[in-house]
């Protein structure tokens, strides 16, 4: 039996076991007064417009003035309808008002049967009119509804308990669901639940199941990109434990200059992975608007291309932009899309070959000539240490996350992007909405 359950079960008992408890105070407290006040008024009532009511002691006599007479006529009345009434005697002065068309209302107690009698009489036409009916002891009364109340307690609150027992039920076994999936998912295990309650728990259930589906994803994902980055990580960090090993041997100094310059280019190979990293940790940072302005594509290309010089013309290589256009753009982070994408056109065009980079109202295009991407990779190619070369082959230099800090950039950029093969060699397309 679970703590919330008891809570429930506790909490709405003793909230209808409170509104009956008042019911009955207020019973106790204004039942007298509404009875006596809802006979007389029915009492009044058959009175002024003379009805029949079984309830009601109805008799009449000729009016008379002295008062001796005139009570004396109202028991013989009363008499011959087998009714007593004790302490019932009208003064001379009241008698006197009567045929001025007043009614006169008393109570009398009965001492024999603690009841009261209310009365009502007035003269209509010469003829004395005289209504009364019995008043049971509230205290009688009382005493009755305590009984009938006390009764009829028990039923409600035996319904209520199975009721709420029920609703308790119904509202604590999809906690129970999620509970024990918070549980799994606290140990890294990631369970579902399935609550079919049509309404926010049911919602709550379907959030934490994608919750748990999401996490364990990602989960995965990071684990898969630290057993990667470990291995991209250990490769160079190898070599240089070799030849730092060889260095220590006596060796010529032809190939001392050849081991201290893989030394240093491995090393800068490690660096860049490690810029790389921490470049992808930053963008995941980034929020939406964060530094964006508008700057002009075509000088940032301009500025990269420079940079790249020497490499394009050891290859030869014969670049080609056309066009120009402006971007709403983190300018650092835009920076690092266009870099990596001429970068890699610069790895993978051939010798004498050509790069096309056409700039347009709503598209970024670069393309290079040289071999395809198949065509199942194409996709790929954007998940980080990704490489369409699976021999390992490091002559490009690449670590396969180049195209992963695109996409993660770009995806910040709500930016639609793809790879395609284009006679001759490979296109990359940034759609820009501009």
């Amino acid at each position: 039996m679970s703590k919330l359950w008891i809570k429930l079960m506790l909490g709405i008992n003793l909230t209808v076991f409170a509104a009956l408890f008042l019911f009955w105070g207020v019973i106790e407290q204004h039942l007298p007064t509404y009875y006596y006040h809802a006979k007389f008024n029915k009492l009044k009532r058959v009175a002024e417009k003379d009805l029949d009511d079984p309830e009601v002691i109805r008799v009449s006599f000729p009016y008379v003035a002295t008062e001796n007479q005139f009570n004396l006529k109202l028991r013989d009345a009363l008499a011959k309808d087998k009714v007593s009434i004790t302490k019932l005697w009208y003064i001379k002065k009241d008698i006197e008002t009567l045929p001025k068309g007043r009614a006169i209302t008393r109570n009398y107690v009965q001492p024999k049967t603690n009841h009261f009698v209310l009365t009502v009489i007035k003269v209509e036409e010469n003829e004395v009119k005289f209504y009364a009916t019995y008043l049971s002891s509230t205290r009688e009364v009382l005493q009755i509804s305590r009984k009938f109340f006390t009764f009829t307690l028990a039923f409600p609150l035996l319904i209520s308990s199975i009721v709420i027992s029920y609703i308790a039920f119904k509202i604590i076994d999809p906690i129970n669901a999620l509970k024990k999936v918070a549980k799994d998912v606290k140990n890294l295990k990631f369970t579902q639940c399935s609550i079919s309650t049509g309404d926010e728990l049911e919602e709550l259930g379907n959030d934490i199941n994608e919750m748990s589906m999401i996490l364990e994803k990602s989960i995965s994902n990071l684990k898969d990109f630290l057993s990667m980055a470990s291995h991209e990580l250990k490769t160079p960090l190898t070599i240089i434990k070799g030849y730092t090993h060889a260095l220590k041997d006596e060796v010529d100094e032809e190939n001392k200059d050849f081991f201290y310059n893989v030394i240093i280019e491995e090393s800068e190979k490690m660096e860049s992975l490690i810029n790389k990293l921490l470049y992808i940790s930053k963008v995941d940072q980034l929020k939406t608007g964060k530094d964006f302005a508008t700057h002009n594509i075509l000088n940032i290309l301009e500025t990269i291309l420079k940079k790249y010089s020497v490499d394009m013309a050891e290859k030869k290589i014969q670049v080609d932009i056309q066009g120009d256009m402006k971007l709403n753009c983190s300018k650092e982070d835009f920076k690092v899309v266009l870099e990596n994408m001429v970068s890699n056109a610069i790895s993978f065009v051939n010798y004498n070959g050509k790069i096309e980079i056409n700039l347009s109202k709503n598209k970024i295009a670069i393309y290079n000539t040289g071999s395809y991407i198949p065509e199942e990779n194409l996709k790929n190619i954007w998940e980080p240490f990704f490489k369409v070369d699976k021999s390992g082959n490091r002559k490009y230099g690449g670590t396969g996350l180049g195209l992963s800090l695109c996409k993660k950039i770009l995806d910040e950029h709500k930016l639609k992007y793809f790879a395609n093969n284009r006679a001759g060699g490979v296109e990359f397309i940034i759609l820009t909405h501009s």
